[in-house]
């Protein structure tokens, strides 16, 4: 059997082992979370948590093309995260057989998919795996790029900046990191102030989406700041938590 053999053999392997470790275990029912974004794909108004703040405009635009093939969200939610779970295991085998060999990119691939923190996430909800999918594709761009390959600075631009349309959260996460390695692999303030520009038109895009959708910036600062208080007031001391839930918290980090 010659390696590409070898390769297809693992690939279809490693699909099966997916699809037996998600398909028998799917949630019956959803959470709150999966209902707010059941509800986005009729009508998307983060006001009233269609869905939930910050919004995950992207997400729903891609669930609703998903739903229109499968018409019903507990089936579209199932192919969201398996499809977001196939990438992320592609993208992890890409990326560690680049960073040392293909043997530690299936191994890579392998350990993602039976990681029980992964395994579970890709349960609970199709929005989870989408934090692993879309850092790993930043992740693999900033590697290239620091390496030498140039053009990945606009990829990582793109990559966070669609990623964060999934996850806003990630814009805050990986940034530094596409910063740093935008900077490391180009030595080029031209390239990096263009890619820092490709990201802002990204962002823009889904930032202006959500703006539109909640009825203008005030409103739309208003949510926020809202939905922020509300869910950081158990376990921030800014907003009024005890010590005790601020000290959980910091030891949670810590860990």
């Amino acid at each position: 059997m010659d390696e590409r053999q070898v390769y297809t053999t693992f690939a279809i392997l490693i699909l099966a082992l997916l699809l037996l470790t998600r398909l028998p275990a799917m949630a019956e029912y959803f959470t709150i979370d999966n209902v707010n974004l059941a509800f986005s794909l009729e009508k998307f108004d983060p006001r009233i948590h269609q869905p939930q703040p910050p919004g995950y405009p992207f997400f729903v635009f891609f669930a609703r093309i998903v739903n229109v093939i499968f018409g019903n969200a507990e089936r579209t939610f199932v192919v969201v995260s398996l499809v977001a779970s196939a990438a992320a295991s592609c993208v992890a085998f890409a990326l560690a057989g680049r960073m040392f060999s293909r043997w530690a990119g299936a191994a890579a691939a392998f350990l993602l998919l039976v990681n029980p923190v992964f395994w579970h996430a890709s349960l609970d909800g199709p929005l989870r795996p989408q934090l692993a999918l879309f850092s790993l594709l930043t992740a693999s761009c900033c590697w290239r790029c620091w390496n030498g390959e140039r053009r990945f600075a606009y990829w990582g631009a793109v990559a966070l900046g669609v990623g964060s349309g999934f996850r806003p959260d990630l814009i805050a996460f990986l940034s530094p990191l596409w910063f740093v390695s935008t900077w490391a692999g180009t030595k080029s303030w031209r390239i990096v102030f263009r890619a820092c520009v490709l990201l802002v038109v990204i962002v823009g895009v889904w930032l202006g989406t959500l703006i539109i959708a909640m009825g203008g910036i005030r409103t739309f600062a208003g949510v926020m700041l809202g939905y922020a208080v509300e869910q950081s007031g158990q376990g921030s001391a800014v907003f009024g938590s005890s010590m005790v839930a601020w000290l959980r918290q910091i030891n949670r980090l810590v860990i």
